[in-house]
Protein backbone atom coordinates (compact mmCIF):
# COMPACT_ATOMS: atom_id res chain seq x y z
CA UNK A 1 0.00 0.00 0.00
CA UNK A 2 2.50 2.42 0.92
CA UNK A 3 4.37 1.65 -2.32
CA UNK A 4 1.34 2.50 -4.33
CA UNK A 5 1.35 5.48 -2.84
CA UNK A 6 4.89 6.30 -3.36
CA UNK A 7 4.81 5.99 -7.00
CA UNK A 8 1.03 7.71 -7.48
CA UNK A 9 2.11 10.63 -5.58
CA UNK A 10 4.85 10.68 -8.06
CA UNK A 11 2.59 10.46 -11.16
CA UNK A 12 0.10 12.92 -9.34
CA UNK A 13 2.75 15.54 -9.17
CA UNK A 14 4.09 14.91 -12.53
CA UNK A 15 1.02 15.19 -14.44
CA UNK A 16 -0.02 18.51 -11.51
CA UNK A 17 3.27 19.80 -13.19
CA UNK A 18 2.78 19.18 -16.78
CA UNK A 19 -1.26 20.40 -17.08
CA UNK A 20 0.04 23.58 -15.16
CA UNK A 21 2.78 24.52 -16.98
CA UNK A 22 0.61 23.58 -20.66
CA UNK A 23 -2.24 25.93 -19.33
CA UNK A 24 0.20 28.80 -19.25
CA UNK A 25 -1.79 31.10 -16.70
CA UNK A 26 0.70 33.68 -15.73
CA UNK A 27 1.11 34.55 -12.17
CA UNK A 28 1.53 38.06 -10.72
CA UNK A 29 5.38 37.66 -11.11
CA UNK A 30 5.32 36.81 -14.83
CA UNK A 31 5.66 39.40 -17.78
CA UNK A 32 2.35 40.90 -18.72
CA UNK A 33 3.45 42.17 -21.87
CA UNK A 34 4.74 38.56 -23.46
CA UNK A 35 4.95 38.95 -27.18
CA UNK A 36 5.79 35.36 -28.17
CA UNK A 37 3.70 33.35 -25.34
CA UNK A 38 4.25 30.42 -27.58
CA UNK A 39 7.62 29.86 -26.58
CA UNK A 40 6.49 28.24 -23.13
CA UNK A 41 3.96 26.32 -24.80
CA UNK A 42 5.83 23.15 -23.57
CA UNK A 43 3.92 20.87 -26.02
CA UNK A 44 6.24 22.35 -28.90
CA UNK A 45 8.90 20.41 -27.40
CA UNK A 46 7.32 16.90 -28.43
CA UNK A 47 7.83 16.41 -32.19
CA UNK A 48 4.70 14.88 -33.47
CA UNK A 49 3.72 11.30 -31.77
CA UNK A 50 6.42 11.17 -29.65
CA UNK A 51 5.88 11.58 -25.54
CA UNK A 52 9.77 11.90 -24.51
CA UNK A 53 11.47 15.38 -24.86
CA UNK A 54 15.24 15.10 -24.31
CA UNK A 55 16.76 17.93 -22.66
CA UNK A 56 19.91 19.18 -24.77
CA UNK A 57 21.37 20.11 -21.54
CA UNK A 58 21.01 19.41 -18.20
CA UNK A 59 22.29 21.07 -14.63
CA UNK A 60 21.40 21.53 -11.37
CA UNK A 61 22.98 23.21 -7.56
CA UNK A 62 23.28 21.96 -4.26
CA UNK A 63 20.19 23.87 -2.95
CA UNK A 64 16.55 23.84 -1.56
CA UNK A 65 13.44 25.86 -1.27
CA UNK A 66 14.40 28.27 0.66
CA UNK A 67 16.56 29.10 -2.42
CA UNK A 68 13.55 29.28 -4.61
CA UNK A 69 13.20 32.46 -4.48
CA UNK A 70 16.93 33.63 -5.55
CA UNK A 71 16.34 30.86 -8.86
CA UNK A 72 13.46 33.07 -9.94
CA UNK A 73 15.64 36.35 -9.77
CA UNK A 74 18.72 34.47 -11.80
CA UNK A 75 16.52 32.96 -14.27
CA UNK A 76 14.93 36.79 -14.56
CA UNK A 77 18.53 38.03 -15.34
CA UNK A 78 19.12 35.18 -17.63
CA UNK A 79 16.25 35.77 -19.53
CA UNK A 80 17.07 39.97 -19.30
CA UNK A 81 20.95 39.41 -20.35
CA UNK A 82 19.57 37.42 -23.36
CA UNK A 83 16.66 38.80 -24.41
CA UNK A 84 14.37 35.95 -23.70
CA UNK A 85 11.08 36.17 -22.13
CA UNK A 86 10.34 34.90 -18.79
CA UNK A 87 7.13 33.62 -16.96
CA UNK A 88 6.99 32.00 -13.50
CA UNK A 89 4.18 29.77 -13.05
CA UNK A 90 5.14 28.77 -9.68
CA UNK A 91 2.21 28.21 -7.34
CA UNK A 92 2.10 27.80 -4.01
CA UNK A 93 -0.76 25.90 -2.23
CA UNK A 94 -2.36 23.69 1.23
CA UNK A 95 0.13 20.62 0.42
CA UNK A 96 1.89 21.56 -2.51
CA UNK A 97 4.30 24.46 -3.97
CA UNK A 98 5.87 24.45 -7.70
CA UNK A 99 8.66 25.96 -8.71
CA UNK A 100 7.54 26.47 -12.58
CA UNK A 101 9.79 29.28 -14.40
CA UNK A 102 11.24 28.79 -17.93
CA UNK A 103 13.11 31.33 -20.18
CA UNK A 104 12.90 31.13 -23.98
CA UNK A 105 12.00 32.91 -27.40
CA UNK A 106 11.48 32.29 -30.97
CA UNK A 107 14.40 30.36 -32.46
CA UNK A 108 16.40 30.13 -28.89
CA UNK A 109 16.12 27.00 -26.33
CA UNK A 110 13.66 26.96 -23.67
CA UNK A 111 15.34 26.87 -20.14
CA UNK A 112 13.25 25.23 -17.80
CA UNK A 113 13.32 24.98 -13.78
CA UNK A 114 10.49 22.80 -12.32
CA UNK A 115 10.48 21.77 -8.80
CA UNK A 116 7.70 20.40 -6.66
CA UNK A 117 7.48 19.84 -2.94
CA UNK A 118 4.34 18.30 -1.30
CA UNK A 119 3.36 18.37 2.23
CA UNK A 120 2.38 15.26 3.56
CA UNK A 121 2.95 16.25 7.08
CA UNK A 122 5.33 13.95 9.43
CA UNK A 123 4.98 10.88 7.19
CA UNK A 124 8.43 11.31 5.84
CA UNK A 125 7.76 8.29 3.89
CA UNK A 126 5.84 9.69 1.08
CA UNK A 127 8.10 12.37 0.11
CA UNK A 128 8.64 12.57 -3.74
CA UNK A 129 12.44 13.32 -4.05
CA UNK A 130 14.78 10.82 -3.20
CA UNK A 131 16.94 11.18 0.00
CA UNK A 132 20.46 13.25 -0.11
CA UNK A 133 21.35 16.72 -0.87
CA UNK A 134 18.75 18.88 -2.16
CA UNK A 135 19.12 19.50 -5.89
CA UNK A 136 17.43 22.56 -7.93
CA UNK A 137 17.62 21.29 -11.76
CA UNK A 138 18.14 23.11 -14.70
CA UNK A 139 17.02 21.62 -18.02
CA UNK A 140 17.96 23.24 -21.15
CA UNK A 141 14.69 21.95 -24.44
CA UNK A 142 14.75 23.02 -27.97
CA UNK A 143 15.23 22.05 -31.49
CA UNK A 144 18.17 24.53 -32.15
CA UNK A 145 21.81 23.81 -32.85
CA UNK A 146 24.81 24.37 -30.20
CA UNK A 147 26.19 27.31 -31.26
CA UNK A 148 23.06 29.03 -30.48
CA UNK A 149 22.01 26.83 -27.02
CA UNK A 150 25.92 26.11 -25.58
CA UNK A 151 25.78 30.12 -25.18
CA UNK A 152 23.09 30.58 -23.06
CA UNK A 153 24.29 27.12 -21.30
CA UNK A 154 27.66 28.93 -20.48
CA UNK A 155 25.68 32.44 -19.33
CA UNK A 156 23.87 29.92 -17.17
CA UNK A 157 26.90 27.62 -15.70
CA UNK A 158 28.43 31.56 -14.73
CA UNK A 159 25.51 32.72 -12.99
CA UNK A 160 25.07 29.38 -11.42
CA UNK A 161 28.71 29.38 -10.22
CA UNK A 162 29.12 32.71 -8.65
CA UNK A 163 25.68 32.38 -6.60
CA UNK A 164 26.72 28.66 -5.41
CA UNK A 165 30.33 28.58 -5.82
CA UNK A 166 31.40 24.42 -5.22
CA UNK A 167 27.14 23.60 -5.43
CA UNK A 168 26.82 23.39 -9.34
CA UNK A 169 26.75 19.59 -11.10
CA UNK A 170 25.61 18.54 -14.22
CA UNK A 171 23.68 15.81 -15.87
CA UNK A 172 24.79 12.99 -18.06
CA UNK A 173 24.08 11.30 -21.04
CA UNK A 174 22.35 8.82 -18.39
CA UNK A 175 20.85 11.53 -15.96
CA UNK A 176 22.85 11.12 -13.78
CA UNK A 177 24.69 14.18 -11.85
CA UNK A 178 28.46 14.40 -11.45
CA UNK A 179 30.40 17.66 -10.99
CA UNK A 180 32.21 17.02 -14.41
CA UNK A 181 31.80 20.11 -16.25
CA UNK A 182 30.96 19.67 -20.36
CA UNK A 183 34.11 20.93 -22.30
CA UNK A 184 32.30 23.05 -24.36
CA UNK A 185 31.71 25.67 -20.97
CA UNK A 186 35.41 26.05 -21.16
CA UNK A 187 35.72 26.78 -25.00
CA UNK A 188 35.13 29.90 -26.80
CA UNK A 189 32.38 30.10 -28.92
Amino acid sequence: MLRALKVGSVVIGVALVLSLLIRKVPTKDAQSDLSDAACHDLRQLFPEGSSLARALFGTGILAGQDDWPAVVGLLKDLAERRGLEFRNASISRPGVETLQISACASGQPVVLVNEIEWDFGDNKDLRTRPRGEPIIDFAIYGDVPGDIWQPVATDLVAMLDARWPGGVRFRDEEGRLTSDRPSFLDSEL
